[in-house]
């Protein structure tokens, strides 16, 4: 059982931080339309132009379900939500306004990051508390 919480835990590392970094960034976030330029294929992102501010911007491709090209598509916008140190950490300038209703809650940040660490926490006790492994079968 610790094992599978160690588990849970990593994989909400893995999304948990981008969440409560939209969440940080939710004020900045305008309602646009933003047109797809990239034409269909297997890449995880694609290219989108900002109709009102003509910025053109990568996105994943997966977040918006008309994917052809040309095709206008209401979405999210906020040109300051980029976070970029040596590389690229999180670029959330674009989301499909189809599949997030509003840009960032706080209460699903909030929830994820208590989930996060309950289950490190959890886990951690379940695999490193002493006598965990000396388990002898009767």
């Amino acid at each position: 059982m610790g094992i599978a919480l160690v588990l849970v835990f990593f994989l909400l590392v893995a999304s948990v931080p981008q969440l409560v970094y939209r969440w940080w960034k939710r004020d900045g976030y305008q309602a646009v339309q933003v047109e797809v330029l990239s034409p269909p294929s297997r890449q995880r992102s694609m290219r989108v132009r900002v109709t009102t501010t003509g910025e053109e911007v990568w996105t994943y491709r997966s977040s918006f379900d008309d994917r052809t090209e040309h095709a206008v598509q209401a979405a999210w916008y906020n040109p300051d939500a980029k976070l970029s140190l040596l590389f690229t950490v999180f670029d959330e300038r674009v989301l499909s306004a189809q599949r997030y209703k509003t840009p960032a809650s706080g209460g699903v940040a909030l929830g994820g990051v208590v989930a996060m660490l309950a289950a490190g926490a959890a886990g951690a006790y379940l695999v490193l508390r002493p006598g965990a492994g000396n388990r002898s079968r009767a």
